[in-house]
């Protein structure tokens, strides 16, 4: 691929995604700045960002977002990815103010919503602490179902990412071993089906939350068949 080509690539996909694609994400820097004419300061220092996050050096990250959020301090995407930030450095609570704000602002952009579940990945309480979140959150019924249709997907995606884990086995089971343990006893898949019927209630009309429960329910029996099977 051509230099010029490249940069286009790189400008039309999210460097968040892009870097992972490298063993070296460095190689990514000379590029950003070659694009970085043509995308503009907000995108250049974002992408910067996610290049030093990947690298582990959490303080040129969070400099780099902090100088995107003076160009435009509103911007929902930079926030977000301050948001990520904060929870590298363990200031969740300031994250997840943060993400709500987002959601609120957009509550079908289901990306917010994975970066909530890892903040609540960082408390004590887990599932009770989303719940009790959940619930006090003043919002239109039909957006609050919504709310919990995709933490509830969200959330499925931690039980049934331990699930597979511990059936391949290898390095990344050993990894998610304590990964695994926290899900099951804050983030079960009662607490998925309890907040996907929590959606329901909130609005009848809700028609994907059903389908989501479904596909739930038929994701576990897989894993169940799975298990019969393997004992």
């Amino acid at each position: 691929m051509q230099a010029h080509g490249f940069s286009r690539w790189v400008v039309d996909v999210h460097v968040e995604n892009a870097v992972r694609l490298f063993d070296d994400p460095t190689l990514l820097i000379e590029t950003i700045e070659a694009a970085r004419a043509q995308a503009g300061d907000i995108w250049y220092y974002d992408s910067l960002g996610y290049v030093y996050g990947m690298l582990g050096e959490l303080n040129k990250e969070k400099e780099a977002v902090e100088q995107a959020l003076r160009i435009d301090s509103d911007h929902a995407e930079l926030l977000h990815h301050y948001a990520k930030v904060l929870i590298k450095e363990g200031k969740i609570n300031e994250a997840i103010a943060i993400i709500e704000r987002l959601i609120e602002q957009d509550v079908r952009n289901e990306e917010l919503y994975d970066t909530y579940i890892q903040a609540f990945l960082h408390t004590i309480k887990g599932f009770v602490q989303i719940a009790e979140r959940l619930r006090k959150w003043k919002l239109e019924n039909n957006d609050k179902s919504l709310v919990y249709m995709y933490v509830a997907s969200s959330l499925s995606s931690y039980v049934m990412s331990a699930q597979r884990q511990e059936e391949e086995g290898s390095l990344a089971k050993r990894i998610w071993t304590r990964a695994k343990a926290w899900t099951k006893q804050f983030f079960s898949a009662a607490s998925v089906i309890d907040l996907y019927e929590t959606a329901i209630r909130l609005d009848r009309g809700n028609m994907e939350a059903y389908e989501r429960l479904a596909e739930f329910y038929e994701a576990g029996e897989l894993f169940d068949d799975a298990d019969e099977n393997a004992s």
